[in-house]
């Protein structure tokens, strides 16, 4: 018995010392990829693009929420009876711009999706091309890391290899 524990501690060491070379001789690059995301001139032109499509459909809205507030004063101007038929028309109004703020949202919102994934794809793709060119086993996020020395951060190549 003695003799079997012996010789597994032997084998488990020589295992060790092994597996610590190879992981020595492995070639560890470390990219932060919110920063490549924020940085990557498609992702900053999709940015733009859906912040102009958000303001357009704020300046309709506000377009249409001012109606509403224009059948809303003219209604304490009218009699009861008069108010009464307006309502039926303030409820619709008021409903069709519920409506219409929740499928603009939907709509940008699958558009990101959309696109988003589509940027993340080439992110994956040119990181990939650029660890087999430059000899890395392996691209770490950076987040997903304790502690990363600056060395070892090749996010700024990356980054202007997407960007060209």
């Amino acid at each position: 018995m003695k003799k079997f524990l012996l010789m597994l501690v032997v084998v488990s060491f020589v295992f060790s010392l092994a597996i610590s070379s190879w992981a020595k001789e492995m070639k560890v690059g470390y990219a932060d990829k919110l920063r490549i995301l924020f940085e990557y001139n498609k992702a900053k032109q999709l940015n733009d693009e859906l912040e102009k499509e958000n303001q357009n459909a704020i300046k309709e809205f506000d377009k249409k929420a001012e109606e509403i507030k224009k059948i809303r004063d003219e209604m304490e101007l009218l009699s009861e009876s008069a108010k009464k038929e307006k309502e039926s028309v303030l409820e619709q109004k008021l409903k069709s711009l519920d409506e219409f703020r929740k499928e603009r949202q939907r709509e940008i919102g699958r558009k990101y999706d959309e696109s988003i994934r589509g940027i993340s794809k080439e992110i994956a793709d040119v990181c990939e091309k650029y660890g087999k060119d430059n000899g890395y086993d392996a691209i770490i996020d950076t987040r997903a890391t304790l502690y990363v020395p600056d060395s070892l951060d090749i996010t700024d190549g990356i980054l202007k290899e997407l960007n060209k």
